[in-house]
């Protein structure tokens, strides 16, 4: 992911994120976050990643990933209110990696709308050229919408 990093926008690890809705809250540790940064700070996520280990009591990550897109755009409305939120993740299996696009509508009302679009299933070992090029079409499309 640091391949993706550009100017401003940085990879940052462990990140917390948090959230109130108006029926719920969000509270939860992302373990990447992409995005700008200011004074040591990152300003609005664009990207959030979530690492699952393969085995018997690995955990859904799908769910994780909803809450932290949810959290991300929750956090980026407070800095730039839009009618839909855009914002983007994924979630890693061992070197298999899977993008997800969600779009966040109804931030400040019940209910709340996640409407979210999956990738294909990336391997880094044959598709790492692939895999650095979404991010910095994520980057790039980022940029545009928070300028």
């Amino acid at each position: 992911m640091q391949l993706a990093e550009q100017d401003n926008i940085q990879i940052w690890a462990e990140v917390g994120l948090s959230a109130k809705y108006a029926m719920f809250e969000l509270e939860g540790i992302a373990n990447g976050v992409m995005g700008p940064s200011f004074a040591g700070r990152i300003q609005c996520p664009y990207f959030v990643m979530v690492e699952t280990k393969r085995g018997v009591e690995s955990t859904n990550s799908v769910f994780q990933l909803y809450g932290q897109l949810l959290a991300a755009a929750w956090l980026n409305d407070q800095l730039k209110e839009q009618e839909v939120q855009e914002i983007f993740g994924c979630f890693t299996i061992a070197d298999s990696w899977t993008f997800v696009r969600g779009e966040v509508s109804a931030i400040e009302s019940d209910p709340t709308h996640l409407t979210v679009e999956f990738s294909p299933e990336y391997a880094e070992k044959f598709d790492a050229p692939k895999i650095l090029r979404i991010l910095k079409q994520i980057i790039g499309r980022s940029i545009s919408r928070f300028k």
